[in-house]
């Protein structure tokens, strides 16, 4: 198994959320749910904020030689 790097989806927020609160952590801060739903929601919209995961479960396939 290998992993990829791809950009978010809306149902990876269970999995991002941890990694926000751990972010927020290690800076000693404490941001508002309201504005971390807004930040999850800013990064599925047209515009310049993305979000990427790293996603362990994608399984490749083979491609017959060439």
């Amino acid at each position: 198994m290998k992993t990829a790097i791809r950009l978010a989806k809306l149902d990876d927020f269970t999995a991002w959320l941890p990694l926000w609160q751990g972010y927020q952590a290690f800076y000693k801060t404490a941001i508002p749910p309201s504005v971390t739903e807004l930040t999850w929601a800013r990064f599925h919209q047209p515009g310049d904020m993305h979000c990427a995961m790293a996603d362990a479960r994608v399984q490749y396939r083979r491609h017959a030689p060439v």
